[in-house]
């Protein structure tokens, strides 16, 4: 790391810019890279802002990967919200996942509930991360494909997409 790098990412942090630090990161709401990525660990990944206000730190993140013996096509989805939003809670989110020519690779279900993991509370801030793995009904391909998250609390719709090369 850069030394000028992490007085960077604070400042920008305090900013309530998190999405300028994605930017950065290359964390995008459109994700383009080989086929071959989704069986590494992190497969290919794409990010959306969730937030309800203008600090832009909630997150949902879509990635296209194996499972870990890699004989399974999944979409691992991540909630990255404040541990006191009730939007926290990811059976309150479903996905549906469809490819570019409109065939639908994973139903439309809600996520899948999870233990937190990595919570960091700062001044009585808390925020947490929760995981769903879904298995898709066919292998990751080249390709587009559209992954739509909405909330029942909210009915909010977001919309991400990852190409496959």
């Amino acid at each position: 790391m850069r030394p000028y790098a992490l007085p960077v990412v604070l400042l920008l942090l305090g900013m309530g810019c998190a999405s300028s630090i994605r930017s950065m990161m290359g964390q995008h709401q459109d994700e383009t890279a080989p086929v071959t990525k989704t069986r590494d660990t992190d497969g290919v990944c794409a990010y959306i802002d969730a937030s309800k206000s203008s600090n832009a730190s909630d997150q949902i993140m879509a990635c296209a990967r194996y499972n870990a013996d890699a004989n399974r096509a999944v979409l691992f989805s991540e909630v990255i919200l404040r541990t006191e939003d009730p939007r926290f809670d990811p059976t309150t989110w479903n996905v549906v996942v469809t490819r570019q020519d409109g065939t639908v690779v994973l139903a439309e279900r809600k996520l899948q509930p999870g233990q937190p993991y990595r919570v960091a509370c700062v001044y009585g801030t808390c925020m947490g991360r929760k995981g769903s793995v879904d298995a898709l009904n066919t292998e990751w391909g080249t390709g587009r494909y559209n992954i739509r998250y909405t909330n029942d609390l909210d009915g909010k719709a977001y919309d991400l997409s990852i190409t496959l090369q």
